[in-house]
């Protein structure tokens, strides 16, 4: 697949740059009745075992790839429900779905329902609706209805039983969990925790007069037992058997429902509420609460939450009552937008970055000219011909930026070669032509050696340009190649790389260039190379247009592939190293790709 060069740096522009989300680490994504659901009430996510996100609404259920919305609708001969409260997976790739009707069971390979119409050996079958289902380490399913208690369903067996004991004091249950140590803990709606020992089969109820309702149960990572209630936050006491309130409603004598509870880093609990999401620590004891109605938008849709969900990733599921469903990625507070602290810029894509002596950022853009960012003040200068007084640079298309000292050389589709000083201000434009004293090409790459001389990298051939004398010269050797990128080893030699001819080497020693045409690794022809890069070993990485990365090894002279296996593109557009990383930039987000493991991590906008 051919990627055109306006393409190229629309995706060069994802590594913009990192700033931090200043509310609670990042910016929501929303998936909602405008793109998929049907209807904004969420009562349940889950992740399956291949991936796949589950959503349970008033209305149906739902799954979710990362790019489209699905709904699962209900099998009414086998009497599925709507209203969708719980959704468990067990091994054997089934979910176990808890709906106003009572139990359902979906086949993950087919998606296609199965008939649940077992019954306990005194011919009971669940006919209440189910709030949860738990499938405990030892094989069990821990059903919980709205009126008849408690059923167990042996995985393994086959075979449904029912609780029917008077140490449970109420048959309306909430939920179920298996804790650490293998006990069974169980809220119910009148308020009541309930404790089971596997090993000795005993059931031991716990209560307490400020708590009227119960929601879920959780246990954190330190063991503590919780307790989300209609009146808070709880902390139950294992040795005593007390509980002390942590979480209080907002207002005197209010209401706080605690449906979900979750912990995305060890001692900060986050707490689905009625009043928003309540961020809580569970040593500090404070608690900040945000707010649908934040200021800092993107931030939360809604107030009223039903659900809280942790990925795989980390990442923040959020199931709302009136805003679908509120995704916060675990990198999103890692990137930000520059266009977002200044909506004038009005820039659509960004090609290339420049850092000066100060640590401060030239930004060229296909189609605004060049920004200036100091990156202490946040100030942003804006230099585009077409839209100000400040004619500079001579054109807007920008593909390339060299900071040389005072100097910034800008390297333009059809505008030429800019020289601007920025102390000066003044400004002295190179146009393109035909003559052994100028330069070829539309220039996309730019390069001082060590010896002074700027390389210019245009779409028809090598260019030289020494600013002692103020003389360009079109190398021949390399004749009409289309160069990407150029960089400088620790030994003076110089490399080249293009698209469609493959890399060019200098030896300064002796003058001469060799071409590698084409880059091959396992059997691999690679002709067009994208970016060159040296690590901080001085390891020389390639990245490709179709192949992923390459490395080269200087004592063999030969090329190791490395395909980027599992990332969402293997285009590679940008190669920055970082310690033992490579960050890179491809069609589908950025890559961090680990030099010792090959080992890859993805960020892109799902």
């Amino acid at each position: 697949m051919m990627i055109s060069r306006s393409e190229k740096f629309i995706y060069f522009s994802l590594t913009l740059i990192l700033l931090p989300y200043l509310l609670f680490g990042g910016s929501y994504r929303y998936i909602t009745t405008e793109n998929g659901l049907k209807n904004n009430a969420v009562y349940v996510i889950t992740q399956d075992s291949k991936g796949l996100m589950w959503f349970g609404t008033i209305i149906g259920l739902y799954n979710y790839d990362g790019n489209t919305i699905k709904n699962i609708p209900p099998d009414s001969e086998l009497g599925v429900g709507t209203l969708i409260y719980s959704i468990t997976e067990d091994s054997q790739s089934r979910l176990w779905i808890g709906t106003n009707t009572g139990l359902s069971i979906l086949d993950l390979k087919t998606e296609k329902y199965l008939p649940f119409d077992y019954c306990t050996p005194e011919n009971t079958h669940i006919k209440s609706a189910v709030r949860n289902v738990m499938i405990d380490s030892r094989g069990t399913a821990w059903i919980s209805t709205m009126g008849q208690g408690i059923f167990l369903f042996d995985l393994k067996k086959g075979t449904l039983s029912q609780i029917t004991t008077p140490d449970i004091p109420d048959n309306m249950i909430k939920h179920t969990m298996e804790g650490r140590k293998g006990n069974i803990w169980i809220t119910t709606i009148n308020g009541f925790l309930i404790k089971y020992n596997p090993g000795i089969k005993e059931f031991t109820v716990f209560k307490d007069d400020k708590i009227h309702k119960g929601w879920i149960g959780y246990e954190d990572m330190e063991a503590n037992i919780w307790m989300g209630t209609a009146g808070g936050l709880f902390l139950f006491n294992k040795k005593t058997g007390h509980f002390s309130q942590k979480v209080m409603p907002l207002k005197p004598d209010g209401i706080l429902e605690i449906k979900s509870i979750v912990e995305p880093e060890p001692g900060e609990l986050l707490l689905a509420t009625d009043e928003g999401l309540i961020h809580y620590n569970i040593h500090s004891g404070k608690i900040i609460i945000e707010k649908g109605e934040s200021l800092h938008q993107p931030g939360l849709n809604d107030n009223y939450l039903h659900a809280l969900y942790l990925d795989r990733e980390n990442g923040l599921w959020v199931g709302t009552y009136f805003g679908g469903i509120n995704y916060l990625s675990p990198t999103s507070s890692n990137f930000g937008l520059l266009d977002n602290i200044d909506k004038r810029l009005n820039v659509k894509v960004v090609s290339v970055f420049a850092k000066d002596s100060t640590d401060n950022l030239w930004i060229g853009t296909d189609d605004a000219g060049i920004l200036y960012v100091n990156r202490k003040t946040g100030k942003i200068i804006s230099f585009n011909p077409e839209k100000s007084n400040i004619k500079v640079p001579t054109y807007q298309n920008i593909h390339a930026l060299l900071v040389d000292g005072d100097n910034l050389y800008i390297g333009m589709y059809m505008g030429g070669l800019d020289i601007y000083n920025t102390k000066t201000g003044k400004l002295k434009n190179f146009h393109q032509s035909n003559s052994v004293n100028s330069f070829s090409s539309n220039i996309y790459a730019l390069y001082k050696d060590m010896y002074g001389i700027i390389w210019i990298g245009t779409q028809g051939g090598l260019n030289t340009y020494d600013p002692r004398i103020g003389k360009f010269h079109y190398c021949n050797e390399l004749g009409n190649i289309d160069v990407s990128n150029i960089k400088e080893d620790t030994g003076g030699n110089l490399w080249v790389s293009t698209l469609g001819n493959g890399i060019f080497r200098l030896n300064r020693k002796t003058g001469k260039w060799k071409n590698y045409y084409p880059v091959t690794s396992d059997n691999i022809r690679i002709t067009r190379i994208t970016y060159i890069c040296f690590d901080e070993s001085r390891n020389l990485w390639i990245g490709t247009e179709e192949n992923g990365l390459c490395r080269f090894d200087y004592k063999k002279e030969s090329f190791t592939n490395y395909p980027l296996k599992d990332a969402p593109s293997q285009v590679v557009y940008c190669i920055i190293p970082d310690k033992n990383y490579l960050w890179i930039s491809t069609t589908n987000g950025i890559i961090q790709f680990d030099r010792s493991s090959g080992k890859i991590k993805c960020f892109n906008m799902g």
